[in-house]
């Protein structure tokens, strides 16, 4: 429903959702890139916080609906409107990247919970993909 009543948020979460999905294919400098243009370079304070987290919240969701498509369960995606830009990270990953990816992502939730800077957090996800 917040999707059909804010358009500027759902452009924002689509970015979101297609900066994750062009991880499996783009190099350490483009993923790198991408990540500062969405988190920022004047990003401070609870605002980078909440956004890292928002971050990591978006990105496990995506990583689920890999995992489903990975077994077969495109019925059960949360993300359905990305279903073939899920479809083709999907054949960029294995099954293992996927486990290393999750652990990846709560790794970095609880990096910033225990006060580290959420840029870094999250390049450490990104450089580590």
């Amino acid at each position: 429903v917040k999707f059909l009543e804010d358009k500027e948020f759902y452009e924002r979460y689509k970015e979101r959702v297609g900066v994750f999905l062009n991880f499996f294919t783009d190099d350490i400098n483009n993923r790198l890139l991408a990540l500062e243009e969405l988190v920022g370079r004047e990003t401070r304070g609870q605002e980078s916080i909440r956004l890292g987290l928002k971050l990591i919240e978006i990105w496990q969701g995506l990583a689920r609906d890999l995992v489903l498509q990975f077994f077969g369960q495109d019925d059960l995606i949360q993300h359905y409107a990305f279903a073939k830009e899920l479809e083709r990270a999907r054949d960029k990953i294995d099954i293992i990247g996927l486990l290393k990816l999750f652990s990846l992502l709560k790794q970095a939730r609880e990096f910033i919970k225990a006060n580290v800077n959420p840029k870094l957090a999250l390049e450490q996800v990104v450089i580590n993909i």
